[in-house]
């Protein structure tokens, strides 16, 4: 299904913009692409906000995940110097 309101990209799915939705904690009207909800001021910041969230826990996990070998081996180098 084409956007409703650009009449260029794909609308988003009803699946997705339920997940969306969710996500983002405000009700995303349906056959929008993303692009056009991203540009409309009323979901634009709530959108913006999930995605700087969004990016925030995926950094923070990837810093987890890289420093926990780091961090067993710090702990094996100071057992071994006794």
């Amino acid at each position: 299904m084409t956007c409703t309101q650009c009449h260029k990209r794909e609308a988003l799915s009803d699946r997705r913009r339920t997940i969306l939705s969710r996500d983002v904690g405000t009700e995303i009207p349906g056959g929008r692409c993303f692009q056009c909800i991203v540009d409309d001021p009323a979901y634009h910041y709530p959108i913006i906000s999930w995605a700087v969230r969004k990016r925030e826990e995926t950094e923070q996990r990837i810093r987890d995940t890289l420093a926990w070998p780091l961090e067993f081996i710090d702990r094996l180098v100071g057992s071994l110097r006794g």
